[in-house]
């Protein structure tokens, strides 16, 4: 099909979509939420044709530039669009989401590179398990969880996690040569995984989160047999469970909670045990803290920016780790969260004392290494190579504590706000790098 064709086709059918929500907000006046997700579905099933549509991906791009132009236009309230304004900006709550759809479509169908199935399916997902839920958790959400934005509804995530199966598995069954029982553990894995992300993201990042996410799980999992795939199912099972006893000694909100769960099947799944082991060694040290938090009555303190802070520069690290592969990302992966100790403990120490004592920096040093004894006994890392890695460990330590206090205002009152994790990120980021390029330019390797 000529391209300029289809885009004509796909604006046509967009300016109908809009024109009959419109007509429907006017004469039935539904709940602005209803009228958001009939938008969000319309757009869906228009840009689920895309691959029948366009055979190239600049008329894609072309229609991404195009949307983003008009709802810009629309957030700003030009006088011409004030009617359609209404529809996207109804509900009071700060969202990008209307920004994030036509981009998201965009990079999926980069992405999917003409596979029909890789495009379609995290569109679908995105259409109908984003708006099902809403609607689920907006007239029958009776069990409320706390999110960075607020609460969601367990009733609301239950529904997003059936859709998205049905979405996949169907499509699976249907449209592929995948066998049965791969299809229904893709499908489970797949509806388990995405439901977390859409319990995770703010401010409308889900219309980001879900399609990619979507796209990578569904392009991974269809090249793993049954064995693979039922030891994930398995893995993600096990951590949904050990979240689910873990909330009661948690200062993390339930997203945040969740979001740690991602981070942790996501070191499993990449890096393998060792990579979990360290982000799980780290929670179990910190149980001390929250336990403390929880006897002041501060109740659940972190959200997502807490775990970003701290996942973050380690997220580098395990992405660079699957590119490059050996053992000195690992380090300074490992370093990422003994730095994060040290800081917390030296948090931990000037919030509950009135005047920070000497010997604290050497108590948190002595903290942090705790990470670095289970790298050094995982990879049986001995001899010259121990020494190597217990000073380079011991002086990043003591500079991310020095960094910390110097750079963190408010000790006193243990901020808890974005900036402060940002600024936690940033000492252990900076912090693994140098300890990273230690490694370098020293001899010796960690094996």
């Amino acid at each position: 099909m000529n391209p300029w064709l289809g885009i004509l086709i796909v604006l046509t059918a967009l300016a109908g979509a809009f024109i009959s929500t419109r007509l429907i907000e006017r004469f039935l006046a539904p709940d602005p939420e209803v009228l958001r997700k009939l938008i969000h579905v319309e757009m869906g099933l228009v840009t689920v044709t895309f691959p029948w549509l366009f055979d190239r991906s600049w008329p894609v791009l072309l229609l991404a530039l195009v949307s983003v132009s008009a709802l810009t236009l629309l957030r700003r309230g030009m006088s011409l669009t004030r009617s359609l304004r209404g529809l996207l900006h109804g509900v009071e709550r700060t969202s990008w989401g209307e920004m994030l759809f036509p981009v998201s479509v965009a990079l999926v169908f980069v992405l999917a590179d003409g596979d029909p199935l890789l495009y379609c399916v995290p569109i679908l997902v995105l259409a109908l398990a984003d708006a099902v839920a809403a609607l689920i958790g907006v007239y029958y959400g009776q069990n409320q969880f706390s999110t960075l934005e607020g609460n969601k509804s367990v009733e609301g995530s239950v529904a997003f996690f059936v859709v998205t199966f049905l979405c996949v598995h169907v499509s699976l069954l249907l449209f592929t040569v995948t066998g049965r029982v791969e299809c229904l553990l893709i499908g489970l894995l797949m509806g388990v995984i995405v439901m977390m992300f859409e319990a995770l993201a703010w401010h409308g990042l889900d219309n980001l989160f879900i399609p990619l996410a979507t796209y990578a799980l569904l392009n991974s999992y269809l090249e793993m047999d049954t064995t693979a795939l039922t030891l994930r199912l398995a893995v993600i099972i096990l951590l949904g469970a050990l979240l689910w006893l873990w909330r009661r000694y948690s200062t993390m909100d339930a997203s945040a909670q969740m979001g740690a769960g991602l981070f942790a099947y996501a070191a499993w799944s990449v890096g393998g045990v060792y990579w979990l082991g360290i982000p799980m060694l780290f929670f179990v040290l910190t149980m001390w803290f929250a336990r403390q938090v929880r006897r002041q009555g501060r109740g659940n303190i972190h959200n997502v920016y807490a775990l970003l802070g701290v996942t973050g520069p380690a997220l580098f690290w395990l992405l660079l780790d699957d590119h490059q592969g050996g053992n000195d990302p690992l380090f300074a992966y490992m370093i990422v969260f003994a730095c994060h100790i040290t800081m917390l403990t030296i948090s931990h120490a000037h919030y509950q004392l009135a005047r920070l004592p000497a010997g604290i920096m050497g108590a948190a040093v002595i903290a942090g290494m705790m990470p670095v004894l289970l790298f050094c006994l995982g990879l049986r890392v001995f001899d010259l190579q121990l020494l190597q890695v217990l000073v380079v460990s011991a002086v990043a330590l003591v500079l991310s504590g020095l960094l910390f206090l110097r750079l963190q205002p408010q000790l006193d009152n243990c901020p808890v706000t974005p900036e402060r994790w940002l600024r936690q990120a940033g000492i252990a980021g900076g912090v693994s790098l140098l300890s990273w390029l230690a490694l370098l330019i020293t001899p010796g390797e960690l094996l």
